[in-house]
């Protein structure tokens, strides 16, 4: 095939063919598809109610020979391994306590997951990135995409589940910006390895795979492996992890928890420095602790110290990792070392949280580097994407 060209081809059925195509093909079900269309428009003609059901089946791709590397790829990106929600937040007072009961007045009802959240703070900070995922067959699937999309995030990588919903968040916002997460797994809690190596081009031209514990361990382990076998880093989130593996670990590049998760993780050690410690001995090359508001702690072969937080009014710190992680991502990617890149991100982890959401607080490039360039213009001096090769 000419380069940067490809060709697809969609068939009913595949049987008439002697020998394998060339030319990549896609099953498409036309007796199905126009049976349930019909059906359809015989309901809207005689005003009867719609089935609550959508069309759903699977199309495999039966080869990808005459299929060319997508433009996206030519460049270096990033890609996101991790959970596809829909956040509901609901505003009260108080948290919700044992035999309370708490009320709200507002609500706020936005696309989230620490993968989607990622995904979506890489693309505001300029980089080409693709979501690994999975989505449920419901509505909530269809504003995923929409929102996924806008925000300039590839989503070859999203799947869609038809026997599962979409994963939710239920998150309680206090006042002060402090909050509780109730999370719904629902599809990601069906993706597998098969699924994530079947997306092993999404590796090709990488630099960091970003990954998160909200998915099954032992398609995070896959997703750690692959990255390595490509010769792309990884950074990992441990939320909701309870226990260390040295067999992910080993494949983790930068391991990023925060205090909470470092207690639960690494409960014998007493301080931040002795556990950042025995992460590494676990197989981490680097860890970054975030501490809130008093900043983060980072152990690296090239630095050792604390940075100090970003204080902007708190409004809400359900993303604040995630907008630090993908700050962290883009500008490593960039060039930076990562005492420079980590202190970008906690500026981008401050305007995250002085914003209600989380897509929505995330900050875009050009506002995070105009405002730190007034606050500590050498740190965003030292790296120039024009001279990264």
């Amino acid at each position: 095939m000419p380069y940067n060209l490809s060709l697809i081809s969609l068939r009913d059925d595949l049987r008439g063919i002697t020998q394998p195509s060339k030319i990549s093909s896609i099953r498409i079900p036309n007796y199905e598809f126009g049976s349930f269309v019909c059906e359809r428009l015989i309901e809207k003609c005689e005003k009867r109610q719609f089935h609550t059901e959508n069309f759903q089946t699977a199309y495999p791709l039966e080869n990808t020979h005459s299929l060319d590397v997508p433009y996206f790829s030519q460049t270096k990106q990033i890609v996101v391994v991790g959970s596809i929600n829909i956040d509901v937040i609901l505003n009260v007072t108080e948290l919700p306590q044992p035999g309370q009961v708490a009320s709200t007045n507002t609500s706020f009802t936005s696309p989230g997951g620490k993968g989607a959240n990622q995904a979506v703070a890489v693309a505001k900070l300029g980089h080409q990135v693709s979501l690994i995922g999975k989505v449920g067959n419901d509505y909530d699937s269809a504003l995923v995409y929409s929102i996924i999309e806008e925000n300039h995030v590839n989503t070859l990588g999203i799947l869609r589940d038809p026997q599962a919903e979409t994963g939710k968040a239920y998150i309680h916002l206090q006042d002060n910006g402090e909050s509780t997460i109730t999370i719904l797994n629902g599809a990601n809690e069906t993706l597998c390895p098969e699924e994530i190596l079947m997306h092993k081009d999404l590796f090709q031209n990488t630099s960091y795979c970003l990954l998160q514990t909200e998915i099954p361990e032992n398609a995070v382990e896959a997703a750690a492996h692959l990255a390595h076998e490509c010769g792309v880093k990884t950074i990992l989130k441990p939320a909701v992890m309870k226990q260390l593996h040295t067999s992910l670990m080993k494949y983790i590049d930068i391991f990023v928890p925060n205090k909470t998760e470092a207690e639960l993780l690494c409960p014998e050690e007493t301080t931040i420095e002795e556990k950042a410690e025995a992460f590494i001995r676990h197989g981490a090359k680097s860890v970054i602790i975030t501490l809130g508001h008093l900043g983060c702690y980072i152990k690296d072969p090239t630095f050792t110290g604390y940075l100090p937080a970003v204080h902007f009014s708190t409004i809400d710190t359900t993303g604040a990792a995630d907008a630090f992680i993908g700050a962290l991502a883009a500008y490593l990617t960039d060039g930076y070392p990562i005492e420079h890149a980590a202190r970008i991100a906690t500026y981008a982890a401050a305007f995250s949280v002085a914003r209600q959401g989380v897509i929505p607080a995330l900050i875009d490039r050009n506002s995070l580097e105009a405002y730190i360039k007034k606050m500590e213009p050498d740190i965003i001096q030292f790296g120039n994407r024009e001279d990264i090769t």
